[in-house]
């Protein structure tokens, strides 16, 4: 039965990509993302005895989003929407760079704050051992509830931290100086400093996931379609992910505070549980719950704006409740779940056909109309990374999310326009 699923499931990607030809348009970046999950969580926890009932639901929706995003693709739209060959837009280097070099000390004052907050020297940054105990300290207060809440500034500067990565991602297509692609890779600096010191892994997970949407988004803008596979970018790409894993690693021994085989073990078997364990989990929560859904139309997988408004009263990690399969246990259902129980699992896989053909409409917008559109393109970025991010819950649950992509609008709205060229600005062309 698994094996005749991947095969239906290769046979459907296969056959939208050859309507898309792009891994960029959303149903593909949709489709193969949470695929992968799927069918790497199904090999690795083999020993356990899917019902398959969530899984086959996550097919279902996807599959109607997809169907969606074919809506663009027939003959009345196509003719409407040709892309245009012959034209440029502008990047004022200058807002480019401030807005950078400005989001990365903001974002590195979250970190600071916590220094000052918390009474850390600069000695202890730099003392080894000081720097696991303040690890394990931190990791203990977090989980046990104990440690104090942030500040206003504080969350302000949190803001600055996801802000950071999402605009140099985006930047990252429109410079071509080796030391200004530099400064764009450096808008992750603030979220491993926290990392480093807060032993927080879920902010550098997003911020690499920012980073990953914004530079897909100008690419996409830029080029039409998903950047080529060359050695080069793929050697990047992979030392990236390897040191993204390493300090990852890192800050698990840190959280302990020890080093030893035992503890490698442990923490190999809980990275398999934080890449796929959201796999089993989901189809455990799904098979379980749904006869005794709440609706709450909107409320959990927009938690963080209902959460500022008054409406609901958002929790630390979204959920308290556990789902258990032989020796695993997680509470991570992915972004599906809250959907689920916002609009049930009937209306989400309507909602999710909706959602397809809104997406395919605006990558087809981004792609065919040499004007850029502020709202086109933060739609699509918000897009990339409500996926990316959805293998945990879904990124509307934060605030902090929120607001970052509301500055990214602005940013923007304000750096990019129609214009003509002139010395102080850069020029990219369009294929």
């Amino acid at each position: 039965m698994i094996f005749l699923m991947i095969l239906i499931q290769l046979f459907i990607i296969t056959f939208f990509y050859s309507i898309h030809k792009t891994l960029a348009h959303p149903t593909m970046f949709l489709q193969t993302y949470f695929t992968i999950h799927i069918v790497a969580a199904l090999m690795i926890f083999g020993d356990y005895d899917f019902s398959l009932y969530g899984v086959f639901w996550m097919l279902i929706a996807m599959f109607s989003f997809s169907l969606g995003g074919l809506l663009p693709y027939t003959k009345k739209y196509i003719k409407a929407t040709q892309v245009v060959k012959e034209s440029s837009y502008t990047v004022n280097p200058n807002v480019a760079q401030i807005t950078l070099f400005l989001s990365i000390f903001l974002g590195s004052c979250y970190s600071f704050d916590y220094f000052f907050q918390h009474g850390i020297s600069l000695n202890q940054l730099l003392n080894t051992a000081s720097l696991l105990e303040l690890n394990n300290t931190a990791a203990i207060e977090r989980y046990s509830g104990s440690s104090e809440g942030s500040s206003q500034i504080s969350r302000l500067f949190l803001v600055s931290v996801y802000f950071s990565p999402l605009v140099g991602g985006y930047n990252f297509n429109f410079f071509k100086e080796k030391k200004l692609r530099i400064l764009c890779l450096s808008s992750i600096f603030p979220a491993l400093l926290v990392i480093l010191t807060q032993n927080t892994k879920a902010i550098l997970i997003g911020s690499l996931f920012l980073f990953i949407s914004g530079y897909v988004t100008s690419y996409v803008k830029l080029n039409h379609k998903f950047a080529k596979f060359k050695l080069k970018p793929v050697l990047y790409l992979c030392t990236v992910l390897l040191l993204f894993l390493g300090i990852n690693y890192l800050s698990m021994m840190m959280r302990v505070g020890v080093f030893d085989i035992k503890l490698v073990r442990t923490i190999n078997e809980k990275f398999v549980l934080y890449a796929l364990g959201h796999i089993p989990a989901f189809d455990i929560w799904f098979t379980n719950s749904m006869d005794s859904i709440n609706y709450y139309f909107g409320t959990r997988t927009f938690y963080g704006i209902a959460d500022f408004i008054g409406i609901s009263e958002r929790m630390q990690g979204i959920y308290d409740d556990r789902v258990s399969w032989g020796n695993w246990s997680t509470n991570v259902f992915t972004a599906f779940r809250p959907f689920i129980e916002d609009f049930g699992p009937y209306l989400g896989v309507f909602l999710m056909f909706f959602m397809g053909v809104v997406m395919s409409f605006t990558f087809k917008k981004i792609v065919s109309i040499s004007k850029v559109r502020a709202a086109s393109l933060l739609v699509l970025s918000s897009f990339y990374f409500y996926v990316l991010y959805g293998f945990i819950t879904s990124v509307w649950a934060y605030m902090s999310y929120t607001l970052a992509f509301i500055l990214f609008f602005i940013y923007i709205y304000v750096s990019i326009s129609y214009q003509k060229q002139n010395e102080n600005e850069i020029v990219v062309k369009e294929d």
